[in-house]
């Protein structure tokens, strides 16, 4: 028998459950391990990243050798290496060397090359396509960019684009194949 996916994933569920990268089983939703416990590495700046919570935290250090070090953490050791860092009082991260203001677009684009460094992982793929067109949502972390180094939004919005983009180029090459076939 099969199931019609879920509409709405909730993306904490799945990581918690699964332990992939960033849910319930299928017929209840399919959810990406990705932010708190997910183990897909990437590579940013010639810099391994174990996971993206190692990643985000790590933006809390001024020191690039202790980014360095951050971003080898997984999960709650990850949280909890950047959970005294007190940013939020100047409002500034730092990746490689160079300060980024929370709110500015650079900050943004830094976060984006994250994330589509992560895209490059093919565990990660596989989960995020899974998901097909549900929702995702993210009921863990905080909705004010002054209070956090990534809002649920930042998140679940990127995830989605990433999804989108992904389902493009496979269908992309699902319909390259089928030619291909088709003069064969």
């Amino acid at each position: 028998m099969t199931t019609n996916p879920p509409t709405s994933l909730n993306i904490s569920h799945y990581l918690l459950e699964r332990k992939l990268l960033w849910t319930l089983d299928q017929a209840q939703a399919i959810h990406l391990q990705i932010y708190q416990t997910f183990r897909h590495t990437a590579s940013l700046d010639g810099v391994e990243c174990a996971s993206m919570e190692g990643f985000l935290q790590s933006l809390k250090f001024q020191d690039p050798e202790m980014q360095k070090h951050v971003c080898t953490l997984v999960g709650k050791a990850a949280k909890f290496k950047g959970k005294k860092k007190k940013w939020w009082k100047t409002q500034t991260l730092y990746w490689q060397g160079e300060s980024y203001p929370r709110d500015s677009e650079r900050y943004q684009e830094l976060l984006d090359k994250a994330f589509n460094a992560l895209s490059e992982n093919s565990s990660f793929r596989r989960a995020l396509l899974a998901t097909q067109n549900a929702t995702l949502t993210h009921n863990m972390g905080k909705k004010k960019t002054s209070e956090t180094v990534l809002t649920k939004n930042e998140f679940t919005s990127r995830l989605t684009a990433i999804r989108s983009r992904l389902q493009k180029e496979r269908k992309g090459l699902e319909k390259w194949t089928k030619q291909k076939q088709l003069k064969n």
